[in-house]
């Protein structure tokens, strides 16, 4: 018998709807920075824009040392915050899915840094660009604790009988980690790096949430 019929039945269904949450999260994100940048009224570029002017550009950043192209409009505004916001929802699902999953302590902590870290992806979309300070906190909220949810459960798993999935989220942190520690110099193309690689884990982990087997001892 597999180990997903012996759980509670509101456990499995809790799983499989954070799985397919977690899964149209992902594609509902991809989706709105995609058109976004599509119906940018300028050229977007990836390494003198940042992925939030879609959502909005009111301020000026003292770092521009020249100035951003302008590639936001009612459209962009629209289509980039309001995805982020779906996203961070379908995302918050999913997180807790993770978190009814979890059987050791530091698994249980990532995926409360997990929740807190894509909830502040809704936080982006809610909190656009055009509030400065505010909007800059709640980006480096989600990157942060995404990154750190990624290696406790890796580090939880890699202790477990699912080491390669411990190692894969490890090594995804540390591109996560990597990518966003240029965010200063590459911009769009760091935050694409990082968003990438969460993504991915996200996908993974759905898939994972998915499969009728579920690994124990985590």
């Amino acid at each position: 018998m597999s180990a997903n019929k012996t759980l509670p039945p509101t456990h499995r269904t809790l799983r499989k709807v954070a799985g397919v949450c977690g899964l149209l999260g992902v594609i509902t994100a991809a989706s709105s920075i995609a058109l976004a940048i599509l119906y940018s009224p300028s050229n977007f570029s990836i390494t003198q824009n940042w992925l939030s002017d879609l959502g909005g550009t009111s301020y000026i950043d003292i770092m521009d040392a020249v100035p951003r192209p302008m590639v936001s409009s009612p459209t962009t505004e629209l289509l980039f915050n309001s995805g982020l916001v779906m996203a961070g929802i379908l995302g918050i699902v999913f997180a807790l899915g993770l978190l009814s999953d979890a059987h050791s302590p530091t698994y249980r902590l990532g995926a409360v840094c997990m929740l807190l870290g894509i909830a502040a992806e809704a936080g982006i979309g809610l909190l656009p660009e055009p509030l400065g300070v505010i909007h800059d906190v709640i980006t480096l909220v989600f990157v942060i604790f995404c990154a750190v949810g990624m290696f406790l459960m890796g580090g939880s798993l890699v202790v477990s009988s699912v080491k390669p999935l411990g190692w894969f989220s490890i090594t995804l942190g540390i591109i996560a980690l990597a990518g966003s520690s240029q965010y200063l110099i590459w911009r769009a193309a760091a935050e694409i790096i990082f968003i990438a690689a969460i993504s991915l884990w996200v996908v993974v982990f759905s898939i994972r949430i998915l499969r009728p087997v579920v690994p124990q001892n985590v």
